[in-house]
């Protein structure tokens, strides 16, 4: 009877269980379920439980009519959800999709749809692993644009500055051009501007009536996120009709900002009305414009006038048009002291000299062509130019001689002429008879090297251009002697990225912990205390240029970090006699990520072994990483929510940094640094969805730190 009794249960239990992991009915699109669509939200429950993929991770599939040219499909999931939608089973790509959260809605807006057509849709997992709760809902609802024709143009008023409307092409059907809407104005000043800020890539157009796309009289599409209208003969008193529209038929993003601004003449159109900026020793930025500016000396000229007060200052304008800088001695004098012009666009900057301080200065901001710019607005500042404590032999700064190359960060800016172009200077002792000088600039580097700082140049290198790593390796120097060194640009203006790393190393011998026996040691922190390394020269071991450290566990738990520019990856190891026997390993991310090791079940009292390794098999031009291991207490969890909570994209931006809110950890305040450290944007009140204007930033590297009351995260980006 009890064997009777057990076969029952264990048939129940297996019965139990095919039925726990079986796949949903959905699982691929040939079985999809069909969605209903209204004019409202009605949502239907969903999971990815036991999901196979068939073409994304435990991707399950739903279809629906589209009874109307515009739908919006929302899907809520407390895993990080991806979104497509197919126009058919067999396509094996899709042509809309979203992943804009870690959790939580996911709005997938699509548009141009053909109305009774069939689509289909994919509810996938972002990871491959499967979600610890699998669970959704899902929605399709039709959208109708208010303002979908001409005849229903929604009001926007012409004022003297611009004041965004928000506004939406969700919902919009095709009027004259793709997902089109409408908005009319009346014009208030015959030079007006017209401003388009959107998520998509937006065609701003002007019509002078409604009844037919001959009405229209321009149109715009130079960019992808922000499109002007610059109009200079409008009717006063006329109404005119505004056209948002997109270029592409079909659009995930929707949402835009638009603005009218009548525009009068300009207070600084003159040399005589210059308006003043005060010189000071930051760039304190200005916003200008030469919309509707007349010509007195140049293209659509504008003037500004500052009092001296330091012998040296720089003129800084930043503009999405051609600038100029042009200095004069005075109003009444025509012909220009000084002009300034290396870029297309970007930012221009003007090195003063030899100023008289408490003197009036004048300059202009024009634009080198003759046209009228889609983009007049500009910022512009004055700034003293301080040089650096080491621009002088005199006050060189010491470089010590270090095994491994652990670099100084320094830069040019404001470096005048000693001996070469915008010089600055570094000292040492020879500790050997040989040492190799590094220098990883953002600008073609020149190295030399000196005896005495009334000497000449003994031996120098300048063997790679723009951005190229210099090295001047010198044998014969006489141990207990001071030799001095300046790195210099091989231009004679000051480059538009003045930073680089300098180290004094044994550069062309590998690292004293280039094998796992000579592993350097570590100590478990409390907080990531770190220690910099460098990867330069090391050899292969157990993977690419590999470079080893040890530690004795304190805890069944520890946290190893390593941030590096190029791609790290860290490996874990009980011995070095066993080097085939792995017992964690990470490699997250790409090159300028931080990879963290989360380390479980170390055995107190016992030593491991770490290796850090380069992912590619090329030799990277920034070997130079830091490492810390730490105990994984309040900061390290802290840290890790952190990471989870916060959305910091795109990592390589153009235009517009988003950072996201996930989870609110009570952040207190984000900051946006240089690489020289210098605070370039703050928030201290941070939305769930915030967007940076990043336009007018210098391209280069910066990092980008939130921070709660006890803890912080730093994240690093790209401009473009």
């Amino acid at each position: 009877m009890k064997k009777i009794v057990k076969l029952i249960v264990s048939i129940l239990l297996l019965l139990s269980s095919n039925s726990l992991f079986a796949a949903p009915v959905n699982d691929n699109c040939s079985s999809s379920t069909t969605l209903s669509v209204y004019s409202y939200c009605s949502p239907t429950s969903g999971t990815i439980s036991g999901a196979s993929t068939q073409k994304a991770n435990q991707d399950v599939w739903y279809k629906f009519v589209a009874s109307a040219s515009n739908v919006n499909v929302s899907v809520n999931a407390n895993f990080d959800a991806e979104v497509y939608c197919f126009s058919s089973c067999s396509n094996s790509v899709s042509f809309a999709s979203v992943d804009n959260s870690t959790s939580g809605l996911e709005n997938l807006n699509l548009t141009g749809l053909s109305v009774g057509s069939t689509y289909y849709i994919a509810v996938a997992n972002y990871y491959s692993s499967t979600p610890s709760n699998p669970n959704f809902t899902i929605c399709a609802q039709a959208l109708v644009a208010t303002n979908d024709v001409c005849t229903s143009a929604l009001t926007i008023t012409s004022g003297t500055s611009c004041n965004y409307v928000a506004g939406t092409i969700a919902g919009a059907t095709k009027q004259y051009k793709n997902n089109d809407v409408w908005y009319k104005f009346i014009a208030q000043s015959a030079t007006t501007n017209i401003k388009l800020s959107s998520d998509f890539d937006g065609v701003l157009s002007l019509y002078s009536a409604c009844g037919s796309s001959s009405y229209e009289l321009l149109t715009v599409d130079n960019s992808y996120s922000l499109e002007q209208l610059n109009l200079t003969d409008l009717n006063v008193g006329q109404v005119y009709y505004i056209n948002v529209s997109s270029y592409s038929t079909i659009e995930s993003y929707t949402d835009f900002n638009l603005c009218v601004t009548n525009q009068a003449t300009l207070v600084n159109d003159n040399c005589s009305s210059a308006s003043t900026l005060i010189q000071s020793n930051s760039c304190s930025s200005t916003i200008g414009t030469i919309a509707n500016a007349t010509s007195q000396y140049s293209n659509f000229d504008v003037w500004y006038k500052f009092v001296a007060n330091s012998t040296n200052a720089q003129i800084q304008v930043t503009a999405d048009f051609d600038a100029q800088i042009r200095t004069y001695s005075s109003c009444g004098n025509s012909t220009y002291s000084l002009k300034e012009d290396n870029t297309s666009s970007g930012t221009e900057t003007l090195y003063l000299n030899d100023l008289v301080i408490g003197q009036t200065y004048y300059f202009s901001v024009n634009n080198y062509n003759s046209s009228v710019a889609s983009y007049p607005e500009f910022t512009v500042c004055v700034k003293s130019s301080n040089p650096p404590v080491n621009d002088n032999c005199s006050n060189a700064i010491n470089l010590p001689y270090s095994y491994s190359c652990n670099g100084v960060t320094s830069t040019l800016e404001n470096a005048t002429f000693q001996r070469e172009n915008n010089d600055v200077w570094y000292k040492f002792v020879a500790t050997k008879t040989s040492h190799d000088i590094s220098v990883f600039p953002n600008f073609d580097a020149v190295i030399n090297l000196y005896s005495g700082c009334s000497n000449s140049s003994f031996s120098y290198s300048d063997n790679s251009g723009t951005g190229g790593t210099e090295i001047l390796s010198y044998s014969g120097l006489i141990v207990g002697a001071t030799y001095y060194i300046s790195v210099s640009s091989y231009g004679s203006s000051i480059p538009s990225d003045p930073s680089f790393m300098i180290c004094n190393s044994a550069l062309n011998s590998p690292p004293v912990n280039d094998n796992c026996v000579d592993a350097t040691t570590l100590v478990i922190k409390n907080t990531c205390t770190k220690t910099t390394g460098s990867i330069l020269n090391a050899t292969t071991q157990v993977k690419n240029y590999d470079v080893w450290y040890q530690f004795v566990a304190t805890s069944s738990t520890a946290n190893v970090s390593v941030d590096s520019d190029f791609d790290s990856q860290i490996r874990l190891y009980s011995n070095c006699s066993d080097l085939s026997n792995i017992l964690q390993s990470v490699d997250d991310h790409s090159g300028g990520y931080v990879e963290t090791l989360n380390l479980t079940g170390l055995v107190t009292g016992k030593t491991y072994y770490i290796c850090v390794s380069n992912y590619s098999s090329s030799i990277t031009s920034t070997p130079v990483f830091d490492i810390c291991i730490e105990g994984q207490e309040a900061l390290a969890v802290d840290n890790e929510l952190i990471l989870k909570s916060v959305k910091v994209f795109p990592t390589v931006v153009d235009n517009e940094l988003k950072i996201e809110i996930v989870n609110d950890l009570n952040f207190t305040k984000l900051e946006i640094r240089d690489l020289q450290g210098r605070l370039i944007s703050s928030l201290n009140t941070i939305e769930p969805f915030n967007t940076i204007n990043v336009s007018e930033w210098t391209s280069g590297l910066y990092f980008v730190s939130i921070y709660t009351k006890d803890s912080s995260q730093t994240y690093k980006v790209i401009k473009k």
